[in-house]
């Protein structure tokens, strides 16, 4: 059903243009909005009819007292997804509005379908922000939570990774970004705004690789009318890290090279081992950089590290011979894919080390 206001909205723009009296009535046969100001919420009897049958009904003089407080005219159904939803009616001699009583309903359709669209898309927009929101804010253990999720079609499933987006308009565009995101995102996404030009997408089911395809897909669009940077989290399996994800697209943002467009965690990871000791981030690098080395793999690279990468003088701290050195060396390469020999690699183990102590 219609609201009132969206009848009173019909009224003024088909009477602007018609200059008859136009009444627009509910399902039940109230009048909501009309020309005539003294006919509003009384009952129309034959827009009962017109809503019970989904016919056209010609009132003339002949008729009308067959239908209580109506007058000669074409009262017309409009339907939005096939149900009658309210009912317009014309004041006049029959004879004379057939011309354009089509053309009155038609018109009127498409307000109704574009009013029910627009209140549609805020509806849906506001369940993304509020879902959004609550998924942030680590309230995921709520049955509330699962309704919204069914309610945007949204299925629950690892992995999720969180996409933060920062913005700036570069040239006028024909609707806002977020419903570009709208119209450009996949199913099984949780968007919404953040802050001003900051926007926030949770892809529920999808790996990074897969995040990433989708982003190189959109981002041409996207980048049409905004200045773009994307920070792209760190891929988790539970719900309950998506605070935790938010955080790493953060860092991607913050971090990342400002001229490029995407900035992934794992290239910025190490600056976020400073935020804090014993942060999730240290711990999650010292695992994943020295975690599967043995006791006395960790001991060569420690030594290595000490002596400046000299494999001569390790060797003899070590009490070993060069090539049981350099074979250790390799087993370490093999197992971390870092090469303790190049600097760039030597950093990322000294920084393991560290943080292990």
């Amino acid at each position: 059903m219609i609201s009132k206001q969206l009848a009173i909205h019909i009224v003024e723009q088909t009477m602007n243009r018609l200059h008859r009296n136009i009444n627009v009535m509910h399902t039940d046969g109230f009048i909501l909005a009309s020309g005539d100001k003294l006919r509003i919420d009384h009952i129309h009897e034959g827009a009962k009819y017109v809503a019970q049958t989904g016919e056209v009904l010609r009132i003339t003089a002949e008729n009308e007292h067959c239908f209580a407080y109506a007058k000669e005219g074409i009262n017309l159904p409009i339907f939005y997804n096939e149900e009658v939803v309210c009912v317009v009616g014309i004041t006049g001699i029959v004879e004379e509005l057939e011309e354009i009583a089509t053309l009155v309903q038609l018109t009127t359709e498409m307000m109704v379908h574009q009013a029910f669209l627009t209140e549609q898309s805020a509806w849906h927009e506001k369940m993304h922000q509020v879902t959004l929101e609550q998924l942030l804010s680590g309230q995921v253990e709520d049955a509330q939570l699962l309704k919204r999720f069914d309610k945007l079609h949204i299925q629950k499933k690892a992995p999720y990774v969180v996409v933060k987006m920062s913005t700036i308009q570069k040239q006028l565009a024909y609707q806002t970004f977020i419903h570009f995101l709208d119209d450009v995102l996949p199913d099984n996404v949780v968007y919404g705004a953040l802050e001003k030009e900051v926007y926030v997408c949770i892809m529920v089911g999808y790996n990074k690789e897969a995040v990433m395809h989708i982003l190189r897909q959109i981002q041409p669009t996207l980048s049409r009318y905004f200045q773009l940077r994307i920070g792209i989290g760190q891929e988790v399996e539970q719900i309950e890290e998506l605070r935790y994800a938010a955080d790493t697209a953060s860092i991607a943002l913050q971090y990342g090279d400002p001229a490029t467009i995407f900035n992934v965690f794992d290239d910025v990871e190490i600056y976020s081992l400073f935020k804090a000791p014993q942060s999730k981030e240290m711990l999650r690098y010292t695992q994943n950089t020295i975690g599967m080395l043995s006791q006395k793999f960790l001991e060569t690279i420690e030594v290595f590290l000490a002596n400046d990468l000299q494999l001569i003088k390790t060797a003899e701290a070590l009490q070993i011979h060069r090539h049981t050195l350099s074979y250790r060396l390799e087993k370490i390469k093999e197992q971390t894919g870092l090469d303790p020999t190049v600097f760039r690699d030597a950093l990322y183990f000294q920084i393991a080390l560290w943080f292990r102590a």
